[in-house]
Formats: structure tokens, sequence, C-alpha cells
């Protein structure tokens, strides 16, 4: 996204809250210097603030009221209404911190802090919201901190402030959105008189300035995000989410052991639902998913979308916007498929052609020809496996090239251009993969060495695929969720080679995962294990073919 030349705030009036030093002055210089007419506001140092201000050719107004009183508030709002006209902008930065550990906090210090942070901007807020909302046009911003979004020792009152301005930021979104009144909220970190000395002096490297691009772009009208929240410090910008993860719904009446039994469902964070809108008669609810596989993804959209329209009838329309975590920015449904479809056809084609091969050796007189000459048995042994192993090897690389490669054909004569492969999007090695599908693809060739032997017909091999081929489609995650079976069907997946062969590919494919991943490491255990023992199986199977 890019805008077609500077964000400005030419006619825009600003109230920056706690403006005389620190990173609110930041704010009032950076707006002043784009152009806002802005009241800086701080009970102390707005004027020498208002005079770098004016020295630079801006407009702005000092204002030395204290936030922490429903007067003062008022006072902010009406100086700029005076002055200027209209409060089109309004950051609430005023704070100040009375650090104490909980057990030794004081009443004194909770109001003290309450008063500025949190209160103090509920009354700056709402007469300049009155304001914003007869203009039809407002941005608000509320600043939080990381210790209210996630603790912070000995600042259980600045943390409680913090995070009561994360409620009162997004419930003035709720209500704006109708009026053109955009509210948000971010956490700053950054080098200021409120933080020296933090971090064991490592703060002195957090400058204002790298915080000012993202607030000021989240008051700006250029910017239309509301009710989300942001950090922000050293050059790093991140949204900050608050949501609910898909938990575990309960059958019958719970208990406390049944709580206490799905707490690994229940804490779950694959996905995420975030309510990001309340406003104006409708809702977004956004669903994240791993986006590894398109069945589990589907089942989360199917339960959500049943809530959703279970809740429809009793409050605002409710629509899904539905996000991945997981796989190529541009990915698609053929992209999160494509570990289940390389695994599958891996061990099919490998499988069944195999199976038909060694038939034709040992029903064709290959066989007994070999035994004829003064080859010995073991080397036969060897022969095959080797061979057959071979076999499989070319067979999935051409299958892994041809899914994750693209090659452009061009015209010839009558003929026209064309693409050859399918060109999925790949997070991981393609040599890993190759790795995982091998593994498979040897289990497959030697499971069918060995089933041949029990086959008299090219028909019998066919007949295999209903016993081995079927059950591994459907159990193995190929076209639904593992852990969408029941209890036991999903014990008899979890022992099939398919299933550890597309939750392999997946990691890699979609994830990006290498072998420090603890998943894909016992993924790749359990195919090698069962390959060998499959190899053990068609070495015997040989032997006595050859006996």
């Amino acid at each position: 996204m890019s805008v077609s030349g500077p964000i400005t705030f030419d006619g825009r009036v600003a109230i920056v809250t706690g403006a005389g030093g620190g990173l609110g002055r930041a704010y009032a210089l950076e707006l002043a210097r784009r152009g806002a007419r802005v009241v800086v506001n701080d009970v102390r140092g707005a004027a020498a603030v208002v005079e770098e201000i004016s020295a630079g050719g801006g407009d702005a107004l000092a204002s030395p009221h204290s936030v922490s009183t429903q007067a003062g508030g008022q006072a902010i709002v009406e100086a700029a209404l005076g002055a200027f006209g209209s409060v089109d902008v309004l950051i609430n930065n005023a704070g100040i911190v009375r650090d104490r550990s909980l057990a030794n906090l004081s009443a004194a210090e909770l109001d003290a802090v309450l008063d500025v942070h949190l209160r103090g901007a509920f009354y700056v807020t709402q007469p300049a919201f009155r304001a914003m909302k007869e203009r039809g046009y407002g941005r608000l911003l509320f600043v939080t901190s990381g210790s209210g979004l996630f603790g912070s020792f000995g600042q259980a009152n600045y943390a409680a402030a913090k995070m009561g301005l994360v409620g009162l930021a997004m419930t003035a979104a709720i209500e704006g959105a109708r009026y053109g009144i955009q509210s948000n909220a971010i956490a700053p970190l950054a080098r200021t008189p409120m933080t020296n000395g933090l971090f064991g002096g490592a703060i002195e490297a957090f400058d204002p300035e790298f915080v000012v691009p993202m607030a000021l772009y989240l008051v700006s009208e250029s910017c239309h995000l509301t009710h989300e929240i942001f950090s922000a410090g050293g050059g790093r910008f991140a949204r900050v989410v608050v949501g609910v993860t898909r938990g575990w719904v309960s059958g019958d009446a719970p208990t406390l052991e049944d709580v206490h039994e799905h707490l690994a469902e229940i804490r779950a964070e694959s996905d995420l639902v975030l309510p990001a809108s309340l406003a104006g008669g409708s809702a977004t609810i956004q669903l994240i998913t791993l986006g590894e596989s398109p069945a589990d993804d589907g089942a989360r959209l199917q339960i959500v979308a049943g809530l959703v329209e279970g809740a429809g009838s009793q409050g605002p329309r409710l629509t899904i916007e539905h996000q991945t975590i997981y796989g190529s920015a541009t990915a698609d449904v053929l992209d999160t498929f494509a570990p289940a479809l390389i695994g599958f056809f891996g061990f099919f084609f490998v499988f069944v052609l195999t199976g038909i091969s060694f038939l034709r050796e040992r029903t064709g007189g290959t066989l007994e020809r070999l035994l004829a000459t003064p080859v010995r048995r073991s080397e036969i042994v060897v022969g095959y496996s080797v061979g057959f192993g071979f076999f499989a090897t070319v067979q999935v690389a051409l299958i892994l090239l041809f899914a994750l490669g693209s090659l452009s054909v061009p015209a010839i004569g009558p003929l026209g251009s064309f693409e050859v492969g399918l060109g999925i999007a790949n997070a991981g090695s393609p040599l890993l993969a190759f790795v995982v599908i091998f593994l498979t693809a040897i289990g497959a060739v030697n499971l069918a060495i060995f089933l041949s032997t029990f086959a008299r017909t090219e028909l019998q091999i066919l007949e295999f695929i209903p016993v081995v081929i079927v059950p591994q489609a459907f159990l193995g995650g190929v076209f639904w969720s593992v852990n969408s079976l029941p209890d036991p069907l999903q014990a008899v997946a979890r022992v099939l080679p398919m299933t550890h062969a597309i939750d392999g590919l997946r990691a890699v494919l979609l994830r990006g995962a290498d072998l420090s991943d603890a998943t894909l490491q016992l993924d790749i255990a359990y195919l090698a294990g069962v390959a060998i023992l499959f190899v053990v199986l068609a070495g015997a199977t040989i032997r006595r073919e050859i006996a």
C-alpha cells in the first residue's frame, strides 16, 4: 500500500496530553511540523514546547490544566475549541509512575496513577468525543504500555491503569465508528523521563523519534484502522492482539475434572478468534488458523460459523475474516493441500507400481532365470532391494519436482505456450521435504514387495488398494484432519505412515520447519522405523522366493 504524497495534518487541530517532554513533546512537534495546530497540554513544560513549535513556524497553544480532574479535561478541550474551532485529533499520553510492589502499594499511590492515566484519559476524551461526533470526524489514540498488556513487577497501579486504557480505546472505537471517529491504542517503548534507568540503561538506545511514525500514522487521515493495538519501539512496529482460542466445548454439564482433562485444548494457541469490531450494527470476527491443513481450517471455520449464526439473532450482524499463520502470503488452497497431495501420491504410485513390477519378476520367469546363473542368492536380494529403492527415489523426486517446480514451455508452431509443474509455495527446504517423502516411499516399496507374494495376477495387486491405500487416505489426514476423527480412529491414524508423512511435509513446506523441530524429528524417526521394518519383511520375502 502506498500513499500519493507526504501525510499531512493541514487544517487539523490536535490535542496532546502530557506533551511537556518525552514522547508527548515528540508527538506535538511532529504534528505541528506536518501542519496541525496543536494544543500542548502538561502541568509543566507546555509553554517551552509551544515556543519550539512557534519558532519553527507552527501554530500551537499551551494548556497547563491537569487531566486528573473532570474540570481540567473539559478546560483542555474548550481551549482547543476556543482557539482553533475544532478538535480532530486527541493523543492521550499523560502519565505518571508511583512504582511499588503489590504488597506495599498504598491506596494513595493507586489513586494517583489511576487519576492521571485512566480517569485523565476519560476526562479529556469525553468532551473531545462529543466535539468530534458533531463534526463527523475524529482520531483518538490511547497510550498504553507493555506493563499493562503483559504485567510488570512493582507496577500494579500503572499496569491496571494502562490496561484500562485499552478497554476505553476499544469502546471508543465501537461507539465512534458510525460518526467517523477512529480509536486505537499504542504501547510505546522509548527513552523518556519516566523510563530513565530501565533495563540497565539499555533504554537509552530507544529514541522517542522511533515511536512517532506509528503514533502519528494512527491519528492521520490516511489511516483507516480502528479498534486495534500496536507496539512501537526501537524501530520495530507490531500489532498486539487480544483473542480467544478455539477452546473446548463440553457436551454435558462440565465438572472440574473435565476442565482439568481438556486443559490442553482450552489453552491451545493453534488458532485465535479476534473480535475485531463490534460497531455500526455489524461485526467482523477474525479467525486465525495455522494454515497447514485445509481440512483442519475448514472444520474450525465451520465451528466458528455455527457460533456466529447462533449469535446473529442476539446482537449485531457478524461476518468472519479468515487469516492463516503459516504458508506463503499468496498461498492458495492447492498450496495448503500440497503436503497431503505429495504424501499420498508418493505412497500410492510407488506401492502400486512396485507391487506390479515385482509380481512380473516372480511370475514372468525372471527370478528363475537369475537362479540359473552363478549370481549368489544374497546378491539377488541386494540387487532387488537396491533396484526398487532407486526406482522409488526417482519416482518421488519427479513427484516433488512436479509439485514444487514450474517450467514455462514457449509456443512451438501451432502449440501455444504452457506451464509444466504446479509451482506450489514452499516455506522450507526441498531437500528436507525429499527426505520425508523418500522414507515414505521406501516403506511403500518394501511393503509392496512383501504383499505381492500373496498375489498371482496384477488385478490382485490392485485389490490391495482398498486394504492399504484407502484407509491411509481416509485416516491419514489427506481429506480431513486426524484430530477431527473419533478417538479410536485417531489412535489408528497415529500408527499409519501416511499420517507422519503428511505431518512432516506440512511442517517443512508450510511452517518452514528444519531438523531442530521436535515434531518433525519424530515424524522422520517414525517413517525411518517403518521403512526399516518393511525392508526386513521384503528381504525375507525375496529370500523365500529364491530359496
